[in-house]
């Protein structure tokens, strides 16, 4: 009888030798990689050694508070994230407004060279003014009036690729009202009526790069709030 319990406890002491030597390796596991800040992988090791020892305490008790770092870590990571989104957010917003700053100068030269374009063209059809007084109208005050719009965008720095290229639109709009300009002047001067077809083309081109510009700035303007008017 004394026999056969004592080779009872050595097979006990065998068995649970065994299965301490896991359970050890995987706390040891764990306990590194909590030190080591990777959270993930002590938890998969604490769980192993839950799974190996299902009733000791110790490992019951670390895989909590392994799962307590790892919600942590999650938690400050998506803060983390959601922070800088909402910084590159603002700093494009912050750049966006200044671009609309910088081009609202030129919007209202825009407008106003077009309304006056508009009443000039109108006198000119009505008989009010003459040839003579129309080429000489467009030559002293509207070509200057353009090449100085046109001037004034191409120094105008887009904060991004995006709107770059759709400021490169407004550039075509006014190089091109700057180009009819003078060849209305030309055809005045030259007696080449050809001039005025070739003109009122590039008008046509202007305002629709224009309505292109505007439509395609529209959704970024949107999105911040934003106008050029």
């Amino acid at each position: 009888m004394k026999k056969l319990l004592i080779g009872s406890i050595v097979l006990l002491i065998v068995l649970s030798g065994c299965t301490s030597a896991k359970y050890k390796q995987s706390i040891e596991a764990g306990n590194k990689a909590l030190v080591d800040k990777k959270y993930a992988e002590a938890v998969t090791a604490f769980s192993t050694a839950v799974a190996e020892e299902p009733k000791n305490a110790e490992a019951k008790q670390k895989l909590d508070d392994a799962k307590i770092k790892q919600d942590e870590e999650i938690k400050a990571k998506e803060e983390a994230e959601k922070k800088a989104k909402e910084e590159a957010e603002k700093k494009e917003k912050d750049a966006v407004s200044k671009y609309v700053t910088s081009i609202k100068e030129t919007t209202n030269q825009l407008l106003t060279i077009n309304t006056n374009w508009d009443q000039l063209r109108k006198a000119s059809a009505s008989g009010e003014v003459d040839n003579a007084t129309f080429g000489k109208l467009v030559s002293d005050k509207f070509i200057p009036a353009a090449t100085t719009l046109v001037e004034k965008i191409q120094k105008v720095s887009a904060p991004s690729e995006e709107i770059r290229l759709i400021h490169e639109l407004y550039i075509s709009s006014a190089e091109k009202q700057q180009q009819a300009f003078t060849e209305i002047v030309a055809a005045i001067n030259s007696g080449d009526m050809s001039k005025i077809t070739k003109a009122n083309q590039l008008l046509t081109d202007a305002q629709k790069s224009e309505r292109d510009y505007v439509a395609k700035l529209k959704p970024i303007l949107d999105k911040y709030k934003l106008s050029i008017e």
